[in-house]
This record gives C-alpha cells, structure tokens and sequence, in this order.
C-alpha cells in the first residue's frame, strides 16, 4: 500500500502548482485516530496546492480533530 500512496503523491505533485487549490472529495483517510497524525504526515502533508475536505463516511470522525483540521483551509460538507 505504501507504493500505490507514493505514486499517489508523485503524480499529484507532477500535475499541481503550489496556488492551485485542491478540492479533495472525501475518504482522504480511514485509520484509527492514534494512527491520524502519522497517516496525514505521511499522505496529506506531502500534496501540494490549497487542500480543501469536503468530507466522506469516513472523515466525520476526524472533523473535530485539530490535526486533520489544519492540514485543510476548508472543511465542509458536499452540497446537493
């Protein structure tokens, strides 16, 4: 798994400027919560651009978390 989230990384950096703004659509994560902080040094603080959440399933657990939060200038939910 380690692999896939490396090409992950790679090919969004390759494709996104520093001021792009990123719209990311859910399930950034799924991990416990003692794991969250490693997880998002590891995935989320290596992408490049403006991060925004708008939350999946999974990410509702997170939302109140300060971690997660600060990692995304925006945090909301999808819009029908």
């Amino acid at each position: 798994m380690e692999t896939v989230h490396q090409e992950i990384i790679y090919r969004h950096n390759q494709k996104v400027k520093p001021e792009d703004h990123i719209f990311i659509l859910g399930d950034i994560l799924v991990c416990d919560q003692v794991e969250l902080e490693d997880r998002l040094g590891e995935t989320v603080d290596q992408l490049k651009g403006h991060l925004h959440s708008i939350v999946g399933n999974h990410d509702y657990k997170y939302i109140e978390n300060e971690s997660f939060r600060r990692r995304f200038e925006s945090i909301d939910e999808a819009k029908v």
